[in-house]
């Protein structure tokens, strides 16, 4: 048994996008996989997206950073700012605790 939820509340923790209408997505999946072999990472650490994105807000690539999702950054954010310690404002999202924990940084 599946519960939804009440029309109008929409699950952001599962990261769907229902504001975009599912034609245009379908167009441009359809586009990408003539462009792109799903076999392979084209570019595994994001370099080629951070060069675009840099350019369309005007910065550095190196001012970017690509992740594979949230957590990933922000374990990121919490490996290298470790050493300055990390300040958590509460209630927020858990993983920035176990993160924190994780990377060794004081508190």
């Amino acid at each position: 048994m599946q519960l939804e939820p009440p029309a109008g509340v929409y699950r952001l923790s599962l990261n769907e996008n229902l504001f975009l209408p599912r034609e245009l997505v379908n167009e441009v999946v359809s586009k990408a996989i003539e462009l792109v072999d799903p076999r392979l990472y084209r570019d595994a650490y994001g370099e080629e997206l951070a060069e675009k994105l840099a350019e369309f807000h005007g910065v550095e690539a190196g001012e970017i950073v690509v992740g594979s999702g949230a957590d990933h950054l922000i374990y990121l954010l919490a490996h290298f700012g470790r050493e300055n310690g990390i300040a958590i404002v509460e209630p927020t999202f858990e993983e920035y605790e176990r993160a924190a924990k994780l990377s060794g940084a004081p508190r």
